[in-house]
């Protein structure tokens, strides 16, 4: 006959098991990590094993996208991990397709005050670097954003975004693309002088068109 366990052994293995499973949530939130045995420092040095071991505890979050929204996720993990100590164990990387880093594209009418891109931004300066000064700063030196880098494919699988003919790997991903301008498919909306009305580079295309061919009007759909 099956040997059935006793009510004691019953309720133990039902505290164990829920005792491994609060471990295993525990190690997977970063709450808990199990101590090396003592024989690990025998072990080659740690600086010793560039691009093995080392390297590939590092993970590396990408973040599709340099919106506002998705500037503000880079600024929330970056603190996270600041809090923890911990941002040296992961890099974040965001791709921008534009030229510039994240401003505040919601004021973009205001850029015609001034013409002036640094206020808009919401990375600083664009004055020495087209990433702005929170991610030229020194303070954050896990945290990277690729001007001008449109992500081309994502391969869940491979855990990889394609920017191009170059592969990306990352341990998580998040898309923050944002919208984009609706083109009404209208005869016409391909001649020169017809713009749409999303992007810093857009404006300064629509001031460049006016000034060169001295437009007096214009219509706005």
């Amino acid at each position: 006959r099956p040997r059935v366990a006793a009510p004691g052994a019953r309720r133990n293995i039902k505290i164990m098991f829920a005792f491994s499973c609060a471990l295993l949530l525990a190690v997977a939130n970063g709450l808990y990590a199990p101590q090396q045995p003592r024989f690990a420092s025998r072990a080659r040095p740690m600086a010793a094993v560039e691009g093995s071991a080392a390297a590939e505890a590092k993970k590396r979050i990408v973040v599709v996208g340099n919106g506002m929204v998705g500037q503000r996720l880079v600024e929330l993990c970056a603190d996270k991990l600041a809090e923890r100590g911990a941002s040296d164990q992961v890099d974040i990387v965001s791709f921008c397709e534009e030229r510039l880093a994240a401003y505040n594209r919601v004021r973009l009418t205001s850029w015609f005050e001034t013409r002036n891109a640094d206020d808009l931004s919401l990375v600083g300066s664009y004055k020495d670097a087209p990433q702005g000064e929170w991610y030229a700063s020194e303070e954050r030196p896990n945290c990277k954003v690729r001007v001008g880098d449109l992500a081309t494919g994502l391969d869940v699988d491979k855990k990889t975004v394609a920017c191009g003919d170059e592969l990306v790997k990352y341990d998580k991903c998040v898309l923050a693309t944002g919208s984009y301008p609706f083109v009404p498919p209208i005869p016409g909306k391909d001649l020169p002088g017809v713009f749409v009305y999303r992007t810093i580079d857009d404006l300064e295309a629509l001031v460049a068109y006016q000034k060169a061919h001295g437009v007096q009007s214009a219509a706005v759909i």
